[in-house]
């Protein structure tokens, strides 16, 4: 697969950097995944897994409990928001199949605006007698895409910036925006979706209580090379985060992702393709104004669970 980071293939002191967002390049999308593999055994993943796989069959028995005969047949319509590798939806799938859930034919939509998450996505093989589409799309302006024209109010199930990415929508209207589509899409009556908060990102709490931010999780205290699984020889230098800038309601870390090219069979990083600065804003949250943006939006919370680095609040329509 080609990159545009290849085309300059210059000595370390030449290498110009070059400003992407995280997730722009094929090889950012692949760090990311050794990065997430890395950290594994702290992040828990089987915890959110089973948390949502809960929860599509709590919205999959809601709708059958509301639903005429004909309504029965009707194959199950999940999306996920800012799907980026498709791991949620992979891990929905997985569990379904092992327990025997009816999710013959249901409809998987993964959204992301980042082309090569998508790329990264579609890479994945997705085991079961379903339906996987993924797609491009905003998160403020997602209901109107063309792939969407038939399922508003249709939507059983959503997981909407799993990992608490919904901070990245920082300008003030954006998570409004964000939550008026899930009001559009959402079945009246029995469509569920989940959104979390990360808990650093939580400045204080009315719903739920306070949480420590396990000490691996707060920064990169030293740098982190890995090692590409999908393309020989390129090895990953995650440069250890700058300290915590906070300013109001925002949250910055700035970090840089080298990128080295050489032999698969020796150890040392190789010639320098690229660096890449990467300024990372999130939006911080009063819970309380969080449930009012919620509600605002015609929705409502009917469940939070508090986890060790996110708290995820189950969402219907009011």
């Amino acid at each position: 697969m080609s990159h545009e980071d290849t085309r300059n293939r210059a000595s370390a002191d030449e290498v110009p950097e070059k400003n992407f967002g995280m997730y722009d390049t094929d090889y950012q999308v692949d760090c990311q995944d050794l990065y997430v593999e890395h950290f594994a055994e702290d992040i828990n993943f089987r915890f959110d897994a089973d948390l949502y796989f809960a929860g599509m069959k709590d919205a999959l028995a809601a709708r059958l409990k509301l639903s005429s005969n004909s309504d029965e047949k009707t194959p199950l319509n999940v999306i996920e928001l800012g799907t980026g590798p498709g791991r949620c939806l992979r891990d929905l799938v997985t569990d379904a199949n092992a327990a025997g859930l009816p999710i013959t034919g249901a409809n998987l939509i993964g959204i992301d605006r980042s082309s090569a998450q998508l790329r990264r996505a579609a890479s994945y093989q997705i085991e079961g007698p379903v339906s996987v589409r993924w797609v491009r799309g905003e998160a403020t302006t997602f209901a109107a895409l063309p792939e969407l024209a038939d399922l508003r109010n249709s939507i059983d199930y959503m997981i909407l910036f799993n990992g608490g990415s919904i901070c990245h929508l920082v300008e003030p209207r954006e998570p409004g925006a964000m939550f008026a589509q899930v009001t559009a899409l959402l079945r009246p009556g029995s469509g569920r979706a989940w959104v979390s908060l990360q808990n650093e990102n939580i400045l204080s709490r009315s719903l739920t209580t306070k949480k420590e931010v396990p000490d691996w999780y707060n920064e990169l205290t030293e740098d982190v090379v890995l090692v590409s699984k999908a393309y020989a020889g390129v090895r990953y230098r995650l440069e250890k985060c700058s300290p915590t800038q906070r300013t109001d309601r925002l949250m910055r870390k700035t970090t840089t992702l080298s990128v080295f090219r050489g032999s698969p069979d020796r150890e040392e990083l190789g010639e320098l393709v690229t660096r890449n600065p990467i300024d990372l804003t999130l939006l911080c949250w009063e819970e309380a104004e969080f449930v009012e943006c919620i509600e605002g939006a015609g929705l409502k919370i009917v469940k939070a669970v508090e986890g060790a680095w996110q708290t995820y609040y189950l969402l219907m329509l009011l």
